[in-house]
């Protein structure tokens, strides 16, 4: 079910930046690439997973039983299987994605954006997501937020409608512990791409091109 609302989360987003003329049509093909790869794996790990709950024979009813009990006894693993481990992880390789070669790029480009409570301005707690909203989003970890994108002249992010959120200590580890340094996240939570400020006018052309020719984008 999680896969199925994350295959009509990516593909909405997609078709909305297409009917509205701000994206090609050749951005929908990135749904498959995304996609296909993590739902082959989940269902290949259903299957698998329904032929161990639901064994044919009671012999092997009894040794899945005993293995069970036997990992169960070590912290690493228990820990490993009750925290879903096992399930592949959301991280997309391909697609509508910026991979600079950056070590910040390499580490975080494609991954799912995690989901921590964070505090408001006005000292409230709240979910992350209700704080980006529905579209686009630009992170960055900064001092100021009233200085954080001041420098950001392009027109790409006006009529994207990307919202700016400038964090604190809630995302660290998501922005590596490393300050300003922008993550712009797509409206399905995956992080597209990362820049410093002083490359943000190329990495807003990257943008721009990559929503006209994405099979063409790095």
């Amino acid at each position: 079910m999680n896969y199925g609302l994350r295959d009509a989360h990516n593909l909405s987003w997609k078709l909305h930046l297409v009917l509205q003329g701000l994206a090609s049509p050749a951005l929908l093909e990135t749904y498959s690439q995304e996609r296909h790869e993590h739902v082959a794996r989940m269902i290949w790990l259903s299957k698998f997973l329904g032929k161990i709950v639901m064994p044919a024979s009671k012999p092997v009813a009894v040794l899945r039983d005993a293995v069970f009990r036997t990992l169960n006894t070590i912290p690493s693993m228990r820990e490993y299987l009750t925290e879903g481990r096992l399930k592949p992880q959301p991280r997309y390789k391909k697609g509508f994605l910026h991979f600079d070669g950056t070590r910040e790029s390499k580490a975080i480009v494609g991954m799912m954006l995690p989901q921590p409570e964070v505090k408001t301005p006005q000292g409230k707690k709240t979910l992350l997501d209700n704080v980006l909203g529905t579209g686009f989003a630009l992170l960055r970890r900064h001092d100021n937020p009233e200085e954080a994108f001041a420098s950001l002249k392009a027109g790409i992010w006006q009529r994207l409608g990307v919202r700016f959120v400038s964090t604190e200590n809630e995302i660290d580890k998501v922005l590596l512990n490393e300050r300003d340094l922008f993550i712009l996240v797509r409206p399905d939570r995956y992080i597209y791409g990362v820049f410093r400020e002083e490359n943000a006018s190329a990495f807003a052309t990257t943008l721009q091109d990559h929503l006209l020719t994405p099979h063409q984008a790095s």
